[in-house]
């Protein structure tokens, strides 16, 4: 009891004493001087570091013991790298544990430093004073702790918040994106795997096991002789004789910028390999898909709408297809193959027009098919209808009469402009919003044409085309000859061109066959499936007929017309009669009719190219008639590429953004746009793409069209103009150049920067582009067409062996293969199949027996010799005679030919084999160095097709077997 009133009697007096919390520092300066004053500051700073570092210790040592981890323990990574998170994790967890270990080290630093400024104030302060200056820094203390312990409870609660919502489930939110794409026609049961591995979408794509170094070899070697030149006289060795020597002519420049190009790319390849195998392989996703494509009673492939995946039993597919197929009124069962026949006929044809000047020598290389194939077909499940009937779908991308088609779509697209014509959605949106129609006393329609393409009456559209192009113009001469006085027309320039255009129409159009199980077929109805020609042949029509009766439309309440190719929109009076503008549209032609479709009974709205536009019955505050907003059909799955697709990041920001941009241009008022990119949220979040991801993408695709937008309502300034304009042309003037890379992700990126620096330094004229080319989709494990005889395949590398002996040869062929070892001295009959067996000798005896040619001769000509080497020469020296059509049976200069006359051996013509294939003509010479260089084939006259600038010794072989290395060891002892 005496105690304590002693300790209040002293406390009573220390706070008598002239020292408080608000002038202690400064009662210390006047009467112990600065120094000692500066001593007290040092001690109050100590003690609350003291203190603070001890509150962070229980602090830390809490969230460990909870597992929580603070946020100054975390750092970003890109979510290309999210696969990584557990071992980002343990990092977080290790920082976390070190800072604890330094905050101990700290702390005990601390207390030896406080114990001796402590020690030094008791000897130069009296005790009194001494002790009351400890007891003013202890009450500041106490209250500072308060409040760094509120701040720590804080946090510790809001991350222990932050778990507890980690923990629990995500609420069930209604996503109808979320169900599975996949529609099982078929008798097999899908197991849960095979559910989930084609649930990822055809599109998915599955890290490569290792780089492709052929491929990747033959696009650095191309990228170097586009950037410097080519390294040599000759092109290609075949073609160089036996005696004659091979010249390097490489400048200082070109070994320079190889030492460089090889240096990058040795570097990409270690890099990729050591990528690569970090990477998590799903074998069991593998394994699955791989099963699945050894299944040879089921057929699957992707919907015609919708993006969803459709398995059929096979034997179901083939009679739909047959069914089609079986159609007599449009297609025709052919004996044979008549590709090559068609092929040399179309050579022949532009020969003569190139050398009347018809065309010219660039247009004939245009135009003259190399190498062709027969199209192929296949049907795609419309699984909105009942039964699921198939569309065809024809694949005409490398048959004879292609690339006639094409460059005949450049030369007659001017005959399709047309007021009428919409050229995409987001024109005929902005079109349709300046419009000033009060749709109070309008309504909206669409019409749609049956089968267009397949109806389309061709003779009378390739009639339209030439009246259009030449007019009805004739000058043709009546002659008179000597013979029995008879009378002969000799036509005018204007008719000769006529003809030869309609020749040229007819072929493109009207006489393409395709492959289809085993068999050979001709469209002998309509425009031909596949055609680039299709689309302009139905506009051309379709524009003669708007040409014709439009007035009539006009005068029937037809107040705006739209077309975009088969769907027409149309604005007419209230009081219009659909059908009678049916009729009168049903009018110009028996084969092409039209269905109509009126606007929705309750908003009166009308969709129309995916877009659904809805009449106002007042201007909406943009000046508009119209509301419109983005329509998706029931059959829209929401599928697009999935997030954990092994693709460049640029591939999944395009996805979102496309959707993104859609939005913005197509949504009539920002309640619109917001809907529309919620939607885009359910989709992306349906394919597993992250909110972060998706939001940020949204954020910056908003950015550029608020930045647009608003930039569209003031003027830039003069110098603003200059430089924007300055910028441009620079870019204009530097021709940009194209290369794949393989992606295998980082070291495809780090490349890519390389070679720009490379290619800015030696061509700075020249912006080059990396491409990174992931590895193929997984739709190829199931392949919709029918494969081709190797026979009739063409730009491939091949190999042949002997069958008396282990020789073998290697070579390139742009053209047919079987053209080329016919060459070799191969009888037609032994390495063709049945079906295009006589075509084969049809066409490569077409120089001796003319009359298995397509060209018809009178009886008065059929003792004219006719030269047709001459007429099938190559008119380029990058094809050379490899590309010659029609030559003679054997070429003596051929190795396989000399080996078969020398030892009179015969070659294994029926087992040869496929090593590589390439459309790009010199990355196939690439291909065929790389092949010799690795297989070393004793009848190859030349060690190279073309020279190896980067890779000179060709690709580096891999052992499959690892060996440790023995070093010499002294015996023990």
């Amino acid at each position: 009891m005496k105690f304590k009133v002693a300790v209040k009697i002293i406390i009573y007096f220390l706070r008598l004493l002239p020292v408080n919390e608000q002038n202690y520092i400064y009662y210390l300066r006047q009467h112990y001087g600065p120094s000692t004053s500066d001593t007290v500051i040092q001690y109050y700073k100590i003690q609350s570091k003291l203190t603070k570092t001890n509150l962070d210790i229980k602090f830390l040592k809490k969230c460990k013991q909870k597992k929580l981890l603070p946020n100054f323990v975390k750092f970003r990574i890109s979510p290309t790298y999210s696969r990584h998170m557990p071992v980002v994790t343990n990092c977080y967890y290790q920082i976390l544990s070190n800072e604890i270990k330094l905050k101990k080290k700290e702390l005990s630093f601390l207390h030896r430093y406080k114990n001796r400024i402590k020690s030094d104030l008791n000897i130069t302060l009296n005790p009194l004073l001494y002790s009351r200056l400890l007891t003013i820094i202890q009450q500041l203390m106490q209250r500072k702790k308060k409040k760094w312990i509120q701040r720590h409870d804080n946090k510790f609660n809001l991350l222990l918040n932050r778990e507890l919502l980690k923990q629990q489930p995500p609420p069930k939110i209604s996503n109808k994106y979320t169900k599975s794409s996949i529609h099982n026609l078929s008798q097999r049961k899908l197991t849960q795997e095979e559910v989930e591995a084609l649930n990822n979408g055809l599109k998915f794509v599955i890290p490569p096991k290792q780089l492709d170094d052929e491929m990747f070899i033959s696009n650095m070697e191309n990228c170097f002789i586009q950037l410097l030149g080519r390294t040599t006289d000759t092109r290609d060795y075949e073609n160089k004789a036996e005696e004659e020597s091979t010249e390097y002519n490489l400048t200082i420049e070109q070994l320079v910028t190889a030492s460089k190009f090889r240096s990058a790319c040795d570097k990409f390849i270690s890099s990729s390999e050591k990528s690569l195998k970090k990477l998590p392989v799903n074998k069991k996703l593998q394994q699955t898909l791989k099963n699945l494509s050894k299944d040879k009673n089921i057929y699957i492939t992707k919907a015609d709408k919708g993006n969803a995946i459709v398995i059929m039993d096979k034997s179901e597919y083939i009679n739909k297809m047959n069914l089609i197929i079986n159609d007599k009124k449009t297609f025709q069962l052919l004996e044979k193959d008549p590709t090559l026949q068609q092929e040399d006929k179309l050579i022949r044809k532009l020969k003569s027009l190139k050398d009347s000047g018809f065309i010219t020598e660039t247009q004939f290389k245009q135009c003259r098919p190399v190498g062709s194939q027969p199209a192929r077909i296949y049907g795609l499940p419309k699984i909105h209808k009942k039964g699921a009937p198939l569309r065809p779908i024809l694949s005409a991308s490398n048959t004879f009469n292609y690339k006639l088609a094409k460059w005949l779509v450049t030369e007659l697209s001017v005959l399709k402009e047309h007021q009428t014509i919409i050229q995409d959605r987001f024109s005929f949106v902005r079109d349709l919003h300046k419009l000033d129609i009060n749709m109070n006393e309008h309504k909206l329609l669409s019409y749609d044409a049956i089968n267009l393409f397949t109806n389309v009456p061709l003779q009378k559209t390739i009639n339209f085309i030439l009246e259009e192009k030449y007019g009805s113009f004739c000058d043709c001469q009546i002659i008179k000859t000597n013979k029995k006085r008879r009378k002969k027309k000799k036509k005018c320039k204007n008719c000769i061109d006529k003809e030869n255009l309609k020749w040229l129409l007819e072929i493109s159009t009207a006489q393409t066959h395709f492959h289809y199980n085993e068999n050979i077929y001709l469209q002998h109805n309509g425009v031909s499936m596949g055609s680039p020609l299709g689309p302009l042949m139905a506009d051309i029509f379709l524009v003669n007929l708007e040409k014709k009766l439009m007035d009539e439309l006009y005068a029937n309440g037809v107040e705006y017309y739209r077309r975009f190719v088969d769907d027409t929109f149309i604005i007419t009076k209230k009081d219009a009669n659909e059908k009678k503008i049916q009729a009168i549209l049903n009018s110009f032609d028996e084969a092409v009719q039209f269905t109509y479709e009126p606007a929705s009974k309750i908003d009166h709205s009308i969709c129309f190219l995916d877009v659904k536009i809805t009449p106002q019955s007042k201007k909406t505050h943009s000046l508009s008639w119209f509301e419109t907003n983005i329509y998706r059909k029931d059959t829209f799955t929401g599928s697009i590429l999935k997030y954990s697709s092994f693709v460049p990041l640029e591939y999944k920001q395009n996805a979102i953004s496309s959707m993104v941009y859609r939005a913005t241009q197509l949504c009539s008022n920002y309640y619109l746009m917001n809907e529309e990119l919620e939607t885009v949220m359910e989709i992306a979040t349906a394919n597993d793409y992250p909110t972060t991801f998706v939001n940020n993408i949204i954020g910056k695709t908003l950015n550029r069209y608020f930045k647009k937008k608003n930039n569209g309502l003031h003027e830039p300034n003069e110098n603003e103009n200059q430089a924007t304009l300055k910028e441009k042309t620079d870019k204009q003037k530097r021709s940009p150049l194209l290369v794949d890379i393989p992606y295998t992700g980082q070291p495809t990126l780090t490349l890519g920067k390389k070679l720009i620096n490379i290619v800015k330094q030696i061509r700075p004229d020249i912006i080059l582009q990396p491409i990174p080319r992931p590895s193929p989709q997984i739709h190829t494990l199931f392949p919709r067409k029918d494969t081709l005889n190797k026979n009739l395949q063409a730009n491939l590398v091949y190999k042949i062996t002997c069958k008396n002996c282990p020789e073998e040869y290697i070579g390139k062929t742009y053209r047919q293969a079987t053209r080329r070892h016919v060459e070799h001295g191969a009888s037609p009959a032994t390495i063709t199949s049945h079906e295009q067996s006589t075509t084969i000798l049809s066409s490569q005896l077409v120089s001796i027996k003319n009359e298995e040619t397509n060209l018809r001769r009178s009886n008065r000509n059929k003792n004219k010799k006719v030269n047709y080497q001459e007429l099938t020469t190559s008119s380029s020296e990058e094809d050379n005679e490899d590309t010659q059509q029609t030559s003679t049976i054997t070429d003596k200069n051929s190795a396989l030919y000399k080996h078969q006359l020398n030892t009179g051996h015969h070659l294994n013509w029926e087992a040869w084999k496929i090593l590589s294939k390439d459309s790009h003509k010199y990355r196939l010479l690439i291909r065929e160095s790389l092949a010799i260089l690795k297989h070393k084939p004793t009848l190859n006259r030349t060690v190279q097709s073309a020279p190896l600038i980067i890779y000179p010794t060709g690709i580096k072989q891999k052992n499959k077997v690892k060996f440790k290395e023995k070093h010499d060891r002294p015996p023990p002892g």
